[in-house]
Order: C-alpha cells, then structure tokens, then sequence
C-alpha cells in the first residue's frame, strides 16, 4: 500500500481537490460509479463536527465506504483522502481495513496529523508513506506508479 502526505491543499493534477478548493463547503464525496454527496458543511447540523463543519456520515457511507471495497481482481483501490472526517466513520475505517488486508494495492492520501487510526494505517509495515510538497508533486506521479506496478515497497523512499 502507498499513502501520500499532502503538504499543500490544492494538487492542480487531482481535480477533485481543484474542486473542493472552488467550492462553498469543506467537502465533496464522488464515488467512482458516479455517485457524488456533501461530506462536510457549515450548515449540516449534528453531533459529528470538525471545526465549525458538520459531517455527513451517512453519505460518507453511502459513498465513500463502497469505494474502498475492490470490485475486481487486482484492482488498484485510489482513497482520497483518510482524514479526521472519515475516521469517524465506523464502517469506513473496517472496510479501509479490510481492504488494506487483501491482497489488492492502494494509493490513499492520507492526513499529516491524526488520531489512533490514521497512525495505525501509517505504522503498518505494508505502508510506503510519500511526503507530497509543492516542490517533489510534479515529480512524484513516475515514483508511485513505479511502486504500485512494479516494485511494490522498499525501504529507500
């Protein structure tokens, strides 16, 4: 499994950050059949917040939780991201888990900072963690793929 740190919040080559970062609300689910939901958001009421957001945990269900679930045989899985919002998500972080168990390979951003979980993820010794800067993102995308297609882990990144 590969996890990368992202320094910067807007990474021009992902759209989905392009898009968050144009938005009014703190976060956008879009699934890969399709399916899209408001993960965060000022205006959702609730006893799960982050900062002044409520999050929406049942789209987060909805969405998010079926994404991280391979549908094919070697299937690479992409998770963007693991951060506080999803952790609170029971189902979110047994699938994650689930997932980062078979055999399947993952490419995840995952959150600089965390609780428990998002250290758990980190400390599997399955993990490659890539830091994401301004300075190395243009560079990195040959590094990941080479890893996920190819090599696997190493201890030198």
């Amino acid at each position: 499994m590969v996890f990368v740190e992202i320094e910067v919040l807007v990474v021009e080559q992902w759209d989905l950050h392009k898009e968050i970062a144009k938005a009014c609300i703190r976060g956008v689910l879009v699934g890969l059949g399709g399916r899209e939901g408001v993960l965060a958001h000022e205006k959702i009421k609730g006893p799960v917040r982050v900062g002044k957001y409520g999050v929406n945990l049942d789209e987060l269900d909805r969405i998010a939780v079926p994404a991280v679930i391979p549908s094919k045989p070697r299937q690479i899985v992409v998770i963007d991201e693991i951060g506080k919002m999803e952790c609170f998500s029971s189902p979110f972080r047994q699938s994650l888990v689930r997932t980062l168990d078979s055999p399947h390979r993952v490419l995840g951003s995952i959150a600089l900072m965390g609780g428990p979980f998002i250290h758990r993820i980190k400390n599997r010794p399955d993990v490659q963690i890539f830091h994401v800067s301004e300075k190395n993102r243009e560079s990195l995308a040959a590094s990941l793929i080479d890893v996920l297609l190819h090599k696997g882990i190493s201890s030198d990144s």
